[in-house]
């Protein structure tokens, strides 16, 4: 596949997750395949408007994928208005995701801010379809109003499932049950055990301080998987609108460990 070229692909299904945000579900109009890896980026291309990055998702059905969209943007705005049957294009998978192998027999602990959840999902229903190679696994979501929170009726089939699901919101509701605080509070009482390891994906100040509290209660940095966020436009490290130090997140990363990020010459945060 030319990565220069976006295929064809027809949208089959849109499900409104919140007010501002919407998941799309794709298939290639030549029949062909995605294999990615939870945690790689597609560019998915809005006819005459322009090109954005997001998280893929493979589906549980064959040559089906999702991606997940917040509002922001003329990109975003047009792709809102976009329904069942339209034509967009799509380019990749690019960049290295989380390291499924290396972390088989391990504890695994994921947690997620607002719209950072995507390559987390990814990695969720990874898991699930191969169970029985994993360790425990812990997913912990934070959102800023309970309106906020997406992928609901997942995150329930996730807890039925056996994995253990805690949400937070920062500012709750009458209607609200659950913890009220930014995420990190539901780490407090976390334990660390050796052979867990941890991923995270979400905006950055909620990387940053996820990050110090996993180190404090005990994990060590090449423990930690960071999923980094940056404006990406070509997708294959040429266009140099990702880089951070001499790293770029669309071919290196968008998944680092934290030791990584922490040795390159830019601030992370």
């Amino acid at each position: 596949m030319n990565p220069y070229i976006p295929k064809f692909a027809r949208i089959v299904k849109v499900k409104k997750e919140t007010s501002d945000v919407k998941t799309f579900r794709f298939k290639l109009n030549d029949g062909s395949t995605l294999t990615s890896v939870p945690g790689q980026v597609i560019m998915v291309s809005v006819f005459d408007f322009g090109e954005a990055t997001f998280g893929i998702i493979q589906t549980e059905r064959e040559n089906e994928y999702e991606f997940t969209v917040k509002r922001v943007g003329n990109v975003t705005q047009k792709l809102f208005r976009m329904k069942k049957g339209d034509v967009i294009g799509i380019r990749g998978p690019f960049g290295n995701g989380y390291p499924v192998r290396k972390m088989k027999g391990k504890n695994i602990v994921i947690v997620g801010g607002g719209i950072g959840i995507p390559p987390l999902k990814s990695l969720v229903l990874y898991l699930l379809e191969r169970r029985n190679l994993y360790g425990d696994i812990e997913v912990y979501y934070g959102a800023r109003t309970p309106e906020d929170v997406v992928y609901k009726n997942d995150l329930k089939e996730w807890k039925k499932r056996g994995i253990k699901v805690e949400v937070t919101v920062d500012k709750g509701n009458e209607k609200w049950r659950g913890n009220v605080g930014v995420v990190t509070t539901l780490l407090e009482n976390m334990k660390v055990e050796k052979n867990t390891v941890a991923c995270i994906c979400g905006p950055p100040i909620m990387l940053k301080f996820v990050s110090m509290k996993l180190v404090e209660n005990g994990m060590k940095e090449d423990q930690i998987y960071v999923s980094m966020e940056r404006l990406m436009k070509c997708g294959i490290g040429l266009c140099g609108h990702c880089n951070i130090g001499k790293a770029y997140v669309c071919k290196d990363g968008p998944v680092f460990t934290l030791k990584e990020l922490k040795k390159l010459t830019e601030r992370v945060w």
